[in-house]
């Protein structure tokens, strides 16, 4: 019975561990965006929306993804 609570206890360890290292490396991936694309991007948007509205709003919202 000893055995399978530290088994448990281990792999739940593990995954704890797994989930921050994956963590840490969205966060190192968020700080490497540039913030010259970023400008790019956003003014993209801005003339897209004289043009054409649902399809920046659309740009917009799925950017805003890529930056969460």
């Amino acid at each position: 019975m000893r055995f399978f609570e530290e088994h448990y206890k281990i792999s739940q360890e593990h995954a704890k561990l797994q989930r921050a290292h994956l963590e840490d490396e969205l966060h190192l991936l968020h700080a490497q965006i540039n913030p010259h694309l970023m400008f790019n991007i956003l003014n993209y948007i801005h003339i897209l929306m004289k043009k054409n509205v649902d399809m920046a709003d659309d740009l917009l919202m799925r950017y805003s993804d890529v930056l969460r």
